[in-house]
């Protein structure tokens, strides 16, 4: 078993690689030889998941990463990852339910604070969307993003 790990690791390493690169394409390749050597390591569902998001292949994202999900459900970085395909597909309580999940496994992160604070302004909840800017601007210290947030509100 340790054996088919340490072996779809390295096709995960090199997937990320590609990824990195701009490569999505044969990032995929690696990731699905990972997902066949190891069919429950999470982090090649993930990564694939990932690069289809690049690709604008959000529907299929999706399902990978909640195939993710299903073998790691404390995996914080998939339910951020799930909450923004779901925030593009304008499926905003569902994604709000991700980036919540997401804020609970990983604590105020930045990013989910910044993507949390903008799902809640989508969906007209404009104070509550200020308070997890308010939350960012507090995180970041001066972090433009943050501050630039609050002043579309």
């Amino acid at each position: 078993m340790l054996f088919f790990w340490r072996s779809g690791m390295k096709l995960v390493e090199k997937g990320d690689e590609l990824y990195e690169r701009g490569e999505y394409q044969k990032a995929i390749k690696y990731y699905d030889k990972a997902i066949r050597r190891s069919p429950d390591f999470s982090l090649a569902w993930y990564g694939k998941g990932r690069a289809l998001e690049e690709l604008g292949r959000y529907e299929e994202a999706l399902e990978y990463f909640e195939k993710a999900l299903q073998f790691d459900p404390g995996y914080g970085d998939a339910w951020f990852e799930k909450g923004y395909v779901l925030h593009r597909l304008k499926r905003l309580n569902e994604a709000l339910e991700c980036y919540d999940r997401a804020l609970r496994i990983k604590g105020d992160s930045w990013i989910v604070l910044y993507y949390m604070g903008w799902c809640l302004y989508d969906l007209g909840r404009y104070n509550e969307a200020l308070k997890y800017f308010d939350k960012l601007v507090e995180k970041r210290g001066n972090y433009a993003v943050g501050w630039r947030s609050k002043v579309w509100l």
